[in-house]
């Protein structure tokens, strides 16, 4: 199932169906075959890294991915009803987004990003400094 774009194509289609864009091969959830994600905000950079949510409570709420592009920049797909993805909104996307930094990880070059069952977290290279947004429950 993807009803929220966690998949990042730019759809909402059933697992089985295929789509065709530019450039991050991922597995679909319940197809063995891969898909290629939109690169919405990332556009051409190159990504460093990748996580994907997962909940044994709620998987429905718990289905967005964080990337992290070379430049250190985080992007955010998928569900969003928590304020997850870090866009400032409650809005889900189904390609990826540019997390909002524009107050407390502006100008930070993040290396890791986790995924968690409602929230999100990112650590910066400079001062290991940790960020984090989503539900605070």
């Amino acid at each position: 199932m993807c009803r929220f774009g966690q998949l990042g194509d730019g759809t909402k289609n059933p697992a089985y169906v295929i789509s065709f864009v530019t450039w991050l091969l991922i597995t679909r959830f319940f197809s063995p075959r891969p898909i290629l994600i939109q690169t919405g905000s990332i556009g051409t950079k190159d990504v460093a890294y990748v996580d994907v949510s997962r909940s044994n409570n709620d998987p429905v709420l718990s289905a967005w991915t964080l990337v992290i592009t070379t430049d250190g920049k985080v992007h955010s797909f998928g569900n969003n009803a928590a304020g997850q993805l870090g866009t400032g909104t409650f809005t889900e996307s189904t390609i990826p987004v540019a997390v909002n930094t524009s107050a407390a990880m502006n100008a930070q070059f993040i290396v890791k990003v986790k995924a968690g069952e409602y929230h999100s977290v990112a650590l910066s290279r400079s001062g290991g400094l940790v960020f984090a947004w989503g539900k605070n429950d």
